[in-house]
């Protein structure tokens, strides 16, 4: 079960046939992440390895497949990403049968480096593809927006999440999954509007709770 079918199935065989640089965008905890993971993942189980890159302390995931930075804590180490992208793109095989993916994950963060990144994409578009993600596309360089493919990820309704639900746990009365899914979704609305720290551990914690299908009736002992 999908909580954005019409997406998820565009998507795999759009990166099964190559993908271009490509920005995922849409609000807060809307799904924007799970969706690149899976993509990247299509076919493949492999586990993330956890390194820190030379002496910046910044932490980035790997696969055969992808490498994947955080641009918030790269802002916050006051690193230069672009630079370490292009060391990246000069040296490291990650991908053996084709082009080497960087996964960015908010991109809106990187501010002025955007436009680093903007020349990045265009000198190693032979080596290296991009993917990145972002709340706000109105944030993001236009011309780093210009060069990449748009994805927007959609708020799930309710009654897709519902769906989800029932399909994960037939067994719970509809009424005690129709509660949390709206309760979930109220919150997400406020945090769209709100930037609220303590809010969004809150709904973290919810949401993976809720996607990861852990037992419902916990759930809403904790929503009550």
């Amino acid at each position: 079960m999908q909580i954005h079918p019409e997406i998820e199935d565009r998507i795999t065989k759009y990166f099964s046939q190559g993908m271009l640089n490509t920005i995922f965008y849409g609000g807060r905890g809307v799904g924007k992440h799970t969706l690149v993971l899976k993509m990247l993942n299509s076919g493949n189980h492999e586990k993330e390895k956890i390194r820190f890159w030379e002496d910046t302390g910044v932490r980035f995931y790997s696969t055969s497949t992808y490498i994947r930075f955080d641009a918030k804590e790269c802002v916050r180490r006051k690193a230069n990403l672009p630079k370490i992208i292009e060391e990246i793109g000069r040296t490291r095989d990650i991908s053996a049968d084709c082009s080497k993916i960087i996964y960015i994950r908010y991109l809106n963060y990187l501010g002025e480096q955007q436009e680093a990144f903007r020349q990045l994409v265009e000198d190693t578009y032979l080596t290296c593809r991009y993917v990145f993600t972002c709340r706000n596309i109105d944030s993001v360089d236009p011309a780093l927006n210009s060069r990449c493919f748009l994805i927007r990820v959609p708020t799930p309704s309710p009654e897709k999440m519902i769906y989800f639900a029932r399909d994960k746990s037939p067994k719970e009365p509809i009424d005690l999954l129709m509660n949390m899914v709206n309760y979930l979704l109220k919150t997400l609305d406020t945090l769209q509007r709100l930037d609220c720290r303590m809010h969004q551990q809150q709904y973290n914690l919810l949401t993976q709770k809720f996607l990861h299908c852990l037992h419902f009736a916990q759930l809403h002992k904790l929503l009550s």
